[in-house]
C-alpha cells in the first residue's frame, strides 16, 4: 500500500490527511462515518508488514492497549490488514507530547507532581494486567488541549499472566514473552533501566525506574544520565548517581528528591514496591513542602552493579546497533512519531457517569429515583463495553465541580442524567450528555419500576451505539414492589449504624415476602448481617451465619450476581477462616463485574492477610481507581500499609484520606494506629479523640484506651475500660485486649484472645499481622493460638 491522500478508504475509514511518519509506518486522520467522529490510524509499512517480528509486535501492541481501560492509557479502536498492510484506528488526541512540553526546559513542580502521579496511576493499571510498557519516556507521554495525560506506544510491552489471572493462557504469555530474544536490548537510551541493559529480567521496577528518569528531566530539564555518546550514556545508568534535583534546579522539594531518588536505585528492589506507591507518594507530595536549600545533602550513591560477560557483550552490541539506529524502532522519532499523535480497539470500554437520579414528583414512596437509578445500573453493568464510575465517586464530585472537569479527572465519556416522575406510571427522563457538552433526551414511560429501569437502560444502550442488551446475560426481572423495598432497605443500610442496619434487615425481608426469588434482597440482607455485629455490639456467631445463609440463598437464585460471591467471600474470609475458597469467591465476582469497587478492595484485605503484599497493593489500586472518592476504600489502603509495617506510608495515605473526608472517623483512628507504632502519642490520641467523636463506638473507644496506655495515661485508659465491660454490651475480645496488652496484663489479653479464637470473631485474618499483638508473640499461650489459626501465609 502507498501512501495514503485525502478522500481514500482504509475499510471504512475516509482519509483526511497525513499526521506523521515514524519508523514502523505512516499515520493519518480519518472519519469513521458510522459513529460520526475522526480517528487516527496507523498504518505499519509493508515490509514490516512481511516481517514476522515486526507484524508480531504491532499485533502485541494492539493486544496490549486493548486490554487495558484506564484515562491516563491510549484506547483503540479498531484493527486490521487491507492491501498487505496491518493498521491500526485509536482516538484521536489533540494537544502536545511531554518532549514538547519540555522544549523549553524544566516544569513547574505542581505539573511534575499532577502530570508524574497520573503516568504512575496508568503503568500501575497496565503492570495491575500483567502488561510492562518498556519504553516510557517523554515522546510517549501525551499531555491532551484538557490537560489530561495519555501514555502512548506499547509497541515494546512485555505481557506477564497477571495476578490472579487464569483466563489467560500460557501460550499466549510465552508468544509474547519470547518475541524479544535473550541478549537484545529493547528501550530508548537514557532510559533504560540497568537490568535492561544487562538483559535481565524485566518486570514493572524498569518502568518505575523510567518513570524516575521522566520525572527527573520534568523537575530539572535535564535527563539524569544523558552523556555525550550512548556508551557513556549505558554506563552512567549502571554506575553514576545523578545529583539530587534540588541542586540541579533550585526549588524542587526534598520530598521530590526522596521520590526520584527510589525511582533510579540500581538494584529493582530498592525501588518503590509499585507503580501505584510511587502515585501515592506522588499525590502526598503534592501539598505544602518546603523547597530545598543549597545545602541539600546529596544522596548517598545507589550500590553499582557489577557487570558480566554476557552484560558487557549485551551493551557493545547495543552500541553497534545505535551506530545503525536500530536499537530502538523509534529511535531519534520526537513529536514526528505517529505513536505520539494516536491513541481506542473495537471492545474498548465506554466510561459513565450517573449521578444520583432526582425524584420530581409522586410514588408510593421517597425511593422510585433510586430504584430506577439502581435498575438501570444493574442492566448496564453487564455490558463488557460499559463502565459505571462509582455513585460515591460521582456524588462527591457533583458537588460544586463542573461536569468537563470531573469528565477530566476520572475519564468520563457521558453523563446519564435522570428525573423520575411516579404517578399512575413511572416516567424516567434521561439526558445522556456527552463530555464535550453535547446531549440527547430519552423518555420512557412504563408500568412499573423493574420495567422503567430495563426500558432506560435499553434507550441508552442504543444511544452509545452498543450491542442490544438482549445479547448480554440479563438479570431477572423483580417485583416492582419488592424492588421499591429493596431500594428502601439500600437506603438505610448505607447508614452504617445499628438502627439503620436493623431497619435494612425487615425492609429486606419484606422484598423477600412478596418476591422469594430476588436475589439482589438477599445480597442485602447478607451484606447487612456482615456489618451488624460491629455496629451492634453483636457477637460474631449471631450474625455472620445469617449472612452466609443469605448470600448463599442469592447464588443459588443467580449464579452470575457478583455482588453475591463478594458476600459470601466475606463471610468465609472473616467468618469460616477458609481464606482459599475465599480467594476463589472474590476471583469469580471481579471477573464477573470487573468494575465493582468493593469487590477488589475485599479480596485487597484478604491478601494482605495472606502477606501478600504485592498483589494486595495492586487490588486495593485497582479499587482507587473504580472509586476514588470513596472514604471506606482510602481507609482501607491506610490499614493495609499498617498491617504491613510501612508506617510512614500508612501516616502518609492517612494524611490524605482525612483531608479527603474529614468526618470519616475509620480513617483518623486507622492513621492513629500507625503513628502509636512511630512513637507519636500526643497526635495519636488527639486523632482517637476525634474519631470517636465523629462515631462513638466500642472498637474506636479501646484504640483509644490502648493508646493512653501505651503513652503512660493508664487511669484514663482503665476508665474507659470499666465503662465498656460493664455497659453489659457485646464487646469484641480481640480489640478488648488491645488495652491489656499495652498495659502489660499480659494474662488478662491472652485470654481474651482464646475467647477471640473460640467464638470466631472477623478481626483473626489479622492475628500474625497486627503490631499491637507483637508484646505477646514469643507466649507459648499466643503461638499455641497461632497454630491453631493456621493463616496461609504466603509472603510475596
Amino acid at each position: 500500500m502507498g501512501r495514503l491522500s485525502q478522500e481514500d478508504q482504509l475499510g471504512p475509514y475516509r482519509i483526511i490527511g497525513p499526521l506523521g511518519k515514524g519508523g514502523m509506518g505512516e499515520a493519518y486522520r480519518a472519519h469513521d462515518p458510522r459513529l460520526g467522529r475522526d480517528v487516527a490510524i496507523k498504518v505499519m509499512s509493508e515490509n514490516l508488514t512481511a516481517n514476522e517480528p515486526s507484524r508480531l509486535r504491532f499485533e502485541r501492541e494492539a493486544k496490549a492497549v486493548a486490554a487495558l481501560s484506564h484515562p491516563n492509557i491510549v484506547s483503540i479502536f479498531d484493527i486490521g490488514v487491507e492491501s498487505g498492510s496491518a493498521f491500526l484506528v485509536s482516538e484521536l488526541l489533540e494537544g502536545r507530547t511531554l518532549r514538547d512540553e519540555l522544549a523549553g526546559g524544566n516544569l513547574p513542580i505542581e505539573k511534575v507532581l499532577e502530570w508524574g502521579s497520573a503516568i504512575a496511576d496508568g503503568i500501575a493499571a497496565a503492570h495491575l494486567r500483567g502488561i510492562v510498557h518498556r519504553d516510557l519516556k517523554p515522546e510517549n507521554i501525551f499531555i491532551t488541549s484538557a490537560g489530561r495525560v495519555k501514555i502512548l506506544d506499547f509497541g515494546l510491552a512485555q505481557i506477564h499472566a497477571a495476578a490472579g489471572d487464569s483466563a489467560k493462557g500460557p501460550s499466549e504469555v510465552a508468544t509474547a514473552v519470547l518475541i524479544t530474544q535473550q541478549g537484545t536490548i529493547l528501550g530508548t537510551v537514557g532510559y533504560l533501566s540497568p537490568e535492561q541493559i544487562c538483559c535481565e529480567d524485566v518486570g514493572p521496577p524498569s518502568d518505575i525506574f523510567a518513570l524516575g528518569c521522566v520525572l527527573y528531566e520534568m523537575a530539572t530539564g535535564q535527563s539524569p544520565f544523558l552523556r555525550p555518546t550512548s556508551t557513556e550514556t549505558l554506563v552512567a545508568v549502571l554506575h553514576a548517581t545523578p545529583k539530587p534535583p534540588s541542586e540541579a534546579t533550585p526549588g524542587v522539594p526534598r520530598e521530590l528528591d526522596m521520590i526520584i531518588d527510589r525511582c533510579l536505585r540500581k538494584d529493582p528492589a530498592e525501588r518503590h514496591s509499585s507503580a501505584a506507591d510511587l502515585a501515592s507518594a506522588l499525590r502526598t507530595g503534592s501539598g505544602p513542602v518546603a523547597p530545598a536549600s543549597s545545602a541539600t545533602t546529596t544522596t548517598a550513591p545507589a550500590s553499582s552493579r557489577k557487570l558480566s560477560r554476557a552484560s558487557m557483550i549485551a551493551i557493545v552490541a547495543a552500541i553497534v546497533i545505535l551506530g545503525g539506529s536500530l536499537l530502538v524502532w523509534d529511535v531519534g522519532n520526537r513529536s514526528d512519531s505517529p505513536e505520539t499523535n494516536t491513541v481506542r480497539v473495537t471492545g474498548a470500554p465506554i466510561t459513565l457517569a450517573i449521578p444520583v437520579f432526582v425524584q420530581v414528583r409522586g410514588g408510593a414512596t421517597e425511593y422510585s429515583a433510586a430504584a430506577v437509578q439502581g435498575e438501570i445500573v444493574r442492566w448496564l453493568s453487564r455490558s463488557p463495553r460499559i463502565r459505571i464510575v462509582a455513585d460515591n465517586t460521582v456524588r462527591e464530585l457533583m458537588k460544586g465541580v463542573p461536569d468537563s472537569e470531573m469528565a477530566k479527572k476520572l475519564g468520563i465519556d457521558y453523563f446519564i442524567i435522570g428525573r423520575v416522575a411516579d404517578d399512575d406510571a413511572i416516567h424516567t427522563t434521561i439526558e445522556v450528555r456527552r463530555q464535550s457538552g453535547e446531549s440527547t433526551r430519552v423518555e420512557v414511560m412504563a408500568a412499573d419500576l423493574p420495567a422503567a429501569g430495563r426500558l432506560t437502560a435499553e434507550r441508552i444502550i442504543r444511544e452509545l451505539g452498543l450491542p442490544d442488551l438482549a445479547a448480554q446475560e440479563e438479570p431477572t426481572e423483580a417485583d416492582p414492589k419488592a424492588t421499591r423495598l429493596y431500594y428502601e432497605g439500600r437506603h438505610f443500610w448505607n447508614k452504617r449504624d445499628a438502627e439503620g442496619l436493623q431497619k435494612a434487615i425487615e425492609l429486606f425481608h419484606q422484598a423477600i415476602d412478596v418476591d422469594p426469588q430476588f436475589a439482589l434482597a438477599y445480597v442485602g440482607l447478607a451484606e447487612a448481617y456482615s456489618v451488624l455485629n460491629n455496629a451492634a455490639s453483636l457477637p460474631t456467631s449471631e450474625t455472620f451465619p445469617r449472612a452466609r445463609a443469605a448470600a448463599r440463598r442469592a447464588l443459588e437464585i443467580d449464579e452470575s450476581l457478583a455482588e453475591a460471591h463478594v458476600s459470601l467471600a466475606y463471610v468465609m474470609e472473616k467468618y469460616d477462616r477458609d481464606w482459599a475458597e475465599a480467594e476463589k469467591e472474590y476471583q469469580r465476582a471481579i471477573a464477573l463485574r470487573p468494575d465493582y469497587a468493593t469487590a477488589h478492595q475485599w479480596y485487597a484485605e484478604l491478601l494482605t492477610s495472606r502477606g501478600r503484599k504485592k498483589e494486595a497493593s495492586a487490588a486495593m489500586q485497582r479499587a482507587r481507581e473504580l472509586d476514588p472518592l470513596s472514604p471506606i476504600i482510602a481507609a482501607s489502603d491506610i490499614w493495609l500499609e499498617l498491617m504491613f509495617r510501612d508506617y510512614d506510608a500508612a501516616v502518609r495515605s492517612g494524611r490524605s484520606a482525612i483531608a479527603a473526608f474529614p468526618d470519616f472517623p475509620i480513617s483518623h483512628s486507622y492513621t492513629a494506629r500507625a503513628l502509636v507504632e512511630k512513637g507519636s502519642n500526643d497526635e495519636a490520641i488527639a486523632m482517637h479523640r476525634r474519631a470517636v467523636s465523629l462515631r462513638p463506638s466500642r472498637v474506636l473507644e479501646l484504640w483509644l484506651a490502648e493508646a493512653l496506655a501505651r503513652d503512660g495515661a493508664r487511669a484514663e485508659s482503665l476508665e474507659i475500660l470499666r465503662r465498656i465491660e460493664t455497659s453489659g454490651d457485646y464487646v469484641n475480645p480481640y480489640y478488648l485486649a488491645f488495652p491489656y496488652i499495652a498495659m502489660g496484663d499480659h494474662e488478662r489479653a491472652l485470654t481474651l484472645l482464646e475467647e477471640a479464637v473460640e467464638t470466631s470473631v472477623e478481626q483473626l485474618a489479622w492475628f500474625d499481622l497486627d503490631p499491637s499483638l507483637d508484646p505477646l508473640r514469643t507466649s507459648p499461650r499466643f503461638q499455641s493460638l497461632s497454630k491453631r489459626l493456621e493463616v496461609p501465609r504466603e509472603v510475596k
